[in-house]
């Protein structure tokens, strides 16, 4: 019957569901309590392969290697974590921009911290990075980033923490 069916599908989504929380947390205790990026790396290989259209396995995953200093391999997981879409599609672009920005490609970083605006323009981190990369590298872009930061610090959105990262 139908009935059974959907109870089937409905039962291996919750193994698979309960299978992440656990997977989740083996990979953050591997990473920050026990330090073993290896094992987090494999709990992170898991999770996405248990469901590989959930994009913050790849945030997992990437996390792990920023961690362990694997920048290049992050930003790899970031922009599949992109194009497989939701959830968290401004933050997987924030981290794209971010990664740029520490591999030293600043004209990319600046795109991406664009992108990341034109999705969420309440972005803070993505607009002081994009400024702040701007004023030091391509002036074009600093008009972009400048009308968000001066929105925000109008509206009352920007810390002193914030304040003190623009100069």
């Amino acid at each position: 019957s139908s009935s059974s069916a959907a109870s089937d599908v409905y039962k291996r989504q919750s193994l698979r569901d309960a299978r992440k929380t656990v997977l989740e947390s083996k990979l953050k205790e591997m990473l920050y309590v026990v330090e073993d990026p290896e094992q987090a790396r494999q709990a992170g290989k898991e999770l996405i392969s248990l469901d590989p259209n959930w994009s913050i396995s790849y945030h997992e995953l990437a996390d792990v290697e920023i961690s362990d200093g694997n920048v290049e391999e992050a930003l790899r997981l970031f922009q599949k974590a992109l194009s497989v879409g939701l959830p968290r599609l401004a933050y997987s672009q924030y981290m794209i921009g971010a990664c740029l920005q520490v591999l030293g490609r600043a004209d990319e970083a600046i795109d991406a911290f664009m992108k990341t605006l034109d999705m969420d323009g309440s972005n803070i981190s993505a607009g002081i990075s994009g400024l702040r990369l701007a004023e030091s590298h391509s002036t074009e872009n600093i008009s972009f980033f400048k009308s968000y930061v001066e929105k925000w610090n109008y509206d009352g959105l920007l810390s002193p923490e914030n304040r003190s990262m623009l100069g």
